[in-house]
């Protein structure tokens, strides 16, 4: 855990610097307050709601049904448990923190309960978790946002206020929806390949774009702050307070709730990321706007945020030990243990039959693949069984966005070739295409097997039918992305046309230097 530190604090500081970017911006006068209110509605309106729809569509973590509803229940919980017990612990240590009225102590609580479970978080389990783990969280801010919109806002102004279910029937909120019911229709391969495009751009800009707007806030809320009639034993009561409770007591319940309830594996690594946040800077706009004390949310905010800049990547890290993560991260695995040329070569699983193949020259060079001419081969169906991750080709040719790398770092950390009940060659996968070759994708890593022994392992069918056989020889995965486009500019001018419904990379691990693609035909 100790050695995951470095890599979390790097992720975490990050985050905050781009939020110091927009508090600059903001004092420069380059983010003016004036255009604070239609850059959040197009976040909001556009921008989220595209980053949101792209990470539940299609997410396998979906398959399982309890990430539908557990998480939202599970964010509900944490916020409004977390407020009430706040309130509580405020209200019996008055004397000596100097919130001795209902006003004080219930802002407290408000602003302690509510953690930072927006912006700062995405980026943090996206990096660390990928994208199965991001779309969960956004179900799980449902629940915190409901738990907002009514235990905190009603314990700050003593009851539900008027239209409260409009704040939670927002545009992400009502994607999320629309999203959900995509999957359980099976209506993402007609989504057509412009807009699956256009909302690839448009999400991309969303995470910074909030991360900057919510610096600014920041900013004017510390520079706008009037404390003067605060006593410094009040602030420090508060502040010290707040700090015990968000960084220090609060992250136990949560990762203590993750690790005895039988939730999943997505919404633990939500969890192992939300129990380390600091409070919000939303409260102190709602104890603004419900009669709260503002004073006491700056002084929680700025405490918290301060200190969790120690705190996050301690608790991350230790998050991760405690609910057995370590074999799920993408960002830190940098590499296995074992490489593929130290793998046992292949004994009892054999590779899906082909027949009629005649093998390119051992010695030829990809890029010749094409102009030496593929042979028709005929192959019988087999399960794969392993990782798989849904991507695109525009996401993997971005470094920053592409999730291929990240697969195969989780394949080989995680040994799952060794999990496999029978040694086999390993496969990459291609399957549900959704237009055809521009659109998403589905590529599963992993090995052969007659049956699944692992709840934990997806799956994929090798259909059966005719392929076209080619080889990459040369340093991987250089030789298998240079073929690939050889391949892609064979196609054009072939007698044959792809059937888009699997293709399958076979790896020999006697001969590391040399990969079978297969690619399916009509």
């Amino acid at each position: 855990m100790i050695d995951q530190i470095p890599t979390i604090l790097g992720l975490t500081v990050a985050v905050f610097l781009v939020m110091s970017i927009g508090g600059s911006a903001r004092h420069l006068g380059w983010l003016t307050r004036e255009a604070d209110e239609g850059m959040l509605k197009l976040c909001i309106r556009v921008l989220v709601p595209c980053l949101i729809f792209r990470s539940v569509v299609g997410n396998p973590a979906f398959d399982d049904a309890t990430n539908i509803y557990m998480p939202p229940l599970f964010g509900f919980v944490s916020v409004a448990g977390g407020t009430l017990i706040a309130a509580w612990i405020a209200k019996a240590t008055g004397r000596w923190t100097g919130m001795l009225d209902a006003k004080t102590f219930s802002s407290f609580g408000v602003c302690v309960g509510i953690f930072n479970y927006g912006f700062v978080p995405l980026p943090l389990v996206e990096k660390l978790f990928g994208e199965e783990a991001l779309g969960v969280l956004f179900l799980h801010n449902v629940g915190v946002e409901l738990a907002i919109w009514t235990v905190c806002v009603g314990l700050i102004a003593g009851g539900l206020s008027k239209g409260w279910w409009k704040h939670v029937l927002n545009p992400p909120s009502i994607t999320i929806v629309v999203a959900l019911s995509v999957n359980f229709l099976g209506l993402a391969p007609y989504i057509p390949e412009m807009v699956q495009q256009v909302m690839l751009t448009l999400s991309a800009a969303a995470i910074p774009m909030m991360m900057l707007l919510i610096g600014a806030n920041f900013f004017d809320q510390i520079t706008g702050a009037d404390d003067s009639n605060g006593e410094s034993e009040s602030f420090w009561g508060t502040a010290t307070l707040a700090v015990l409770l968000r960084c220090g007591l609060f992250p136990l319940f949560y990762l203590a709730a993750a690790a005895l309830l039988p939730i999943s594996r997505e919404l633990k690594q939500v969890a192992a990321i939300e129990a380390a946040m600091p409070a919000a800077v939303f409260p102190i706009v709602l104890t603004r706007l419900y009669g709260g004390e503002p004073r006491i949310a700056l002084r929680v905010t700025i405490a918290t945020t301060i200190i969790g800049l120690v705190t996050i990547p301690l608790w991350i890290s230790s998050a991760i030990g405690v609910l057995g993560l370590e074999e799920s991260l993408i960002h830190v695995n940098e590499q296995s243990d074992k490489s593929p040329a130290d793998a046992e070569p292949p004994k009892a699983i054999a590779p899906p039959t082909e027949t009629a193949a005649t093998i390119l020259p051992a010695g030829a060079p990809a890029k010749d693949a094409a102009a030496l001419g593929p042979q028709v081969v005929e192959i019988n169906a087999q399960t794969i069984a392993g990782l798989k991750v849904r991507t695109n080709n525009l996401s993997e040719s971005n470094s920053l966005t592409g999730k291929i790398g990240g697969l195969y770092r989780r394949y080989f950390a995680e040994k799952i070739a060794d999990s496999l009940p029978n040694p086999s060659p390993r496969y990459a996968v291609y399957h549900d295409y959704q237009q055809q070759s521009q659109g998403d994708y589905v590529l599963l890593v992993g090995g052969a097997v007659d049956q699944v022994t692992s709840d934990q392992l997806a799956t994929a069918t090798i259909e059966p039918g005719k392929y076209l056989k080619f080889q990459a020889h040369g340093k991987q995965p250089e030789a298998v992305i240079d073929a690939w486009r050889q391949i892609a500019a064979y196609f054009p001018d072939s007698p044959h046309r792809r059937a888009y419904t699997t293709d399958f990379e076979r790896y020999d691990e006697q001969s590391p230097d040399t990969v079978e693609i297969f690619v399916a035909i009509e």
